[in-house]
C-alpha cells in the first residue's frame, strides 16, 4: 500500500526545522542560524507522488556560510560554472548548488567544458536514478538527466593543483506536457 506520510525530511547542518507533521498536505519550514544563508526551498509540502504514495515536493534545503560559493538556481534554463571559470578554480573549495524546477519537471545538465584534477577534485551530482554520479578528470561527461524536479551539484577541490574547472548548461523539461503531446500525436 502507498504511504500517506512523507517521513521526516531531516535536520540540516546549521539549520532549524519548523513543524513536526509529515502527512500529505502538511508543510514544514526551514531557517538557518545566524551567519548562514538558506539555499533551496524554505517551505516543503508533503504531496501525492504517483507510484510511491507521498513525498516532499522539493529536497531539503541547506545552509551555507555567508560569502561561500554555491547557491540555488531556478528557472527553465541557465548555466553553472566552477568558481573563476574559465580561469583556474581555487584550492580547498567546497561548493554546493541546487537547480530547482517545478514539481513534475526533470532537468537536463549538459557540460560544455570539464577539466578537474583527476582523482583529487570532484563533482558529485545527486537527484538522478543513481544514488550519486561522481565526476573527476578531463573527459567531458555525458549529459545528466534528473529523475526528480531538482539536481544538487557538489564541487570539492583539494589543497593543491588547480585546473580550469567546468561549465554546463541546464534546462528544465516538463514531463507531463511531453506525455500529453506524445499521446495527442498517437
Amino acid at each position: 500500500l502507498p504511504s500517506h506520510t512523507c517521513g521526516t525530511p531531516g535536520v540540516i547542518p546549521n539549520g532549524v526545522i519548523h513543524g513536526s507533521r509529515y502527512n500529505m498536505g502538511d508543510k514544514i519550514r526551514y531557517s538557518c542560524e545566524s551567519g548562514f544563508v538558506l539555499e533551496g526551498h524554505s517551505i516543503l509540502t508533503c504531496i501525492v507522488s504517483p507510484g510511491s504514495g507521498a513525498q516532499w515536493d522539493f529536497p531539503s534545503p541547506f545552509c551555507r556560510a555567508e560569502g561561500a560559493c554555491g547557491g540555488t538556481l531556478r528557472g527553465t534554463a541557465g548555466s553553472i560554472t566552477s568558481p573563476g571559470f574559465p580561469a583556474e578554480y581555487d584550492n580547498n573549495l567546497d561548493c554546493t548548488w541546487s537547480i530547482l524546477s517545478e514539481p513534475g519537471d526533470t532537468i537536463a545538465l549538459v557540460f560544455n567544458d570539464f577539466l578537474l584534477e583527476d582523482k583529487y577534485d570532484f563533482l558529485e551530482i545527486s537527484g538522478t536514478e543513481a544514488p550519486s554520479i561522481w565526476l573527476t578528470g578531463t573527459t567531458l561527461p555525458s549529459p545528466v538527466i534528473s529523475n526528480k524536479n531538482w539536481l544538487r551539484i557538489h564541487f570539492t577541490s583539494d589543497s593543491n593543483h588547480r585546473r580550469k574547472g567546468f561549465s554546463a548548461q541546464y534546462q528544465g523539461t516538463n514531463q507531463i506536457m511531453q506525455m500529453d503531446e506524445k499521446s495527442r500525436r498517437e
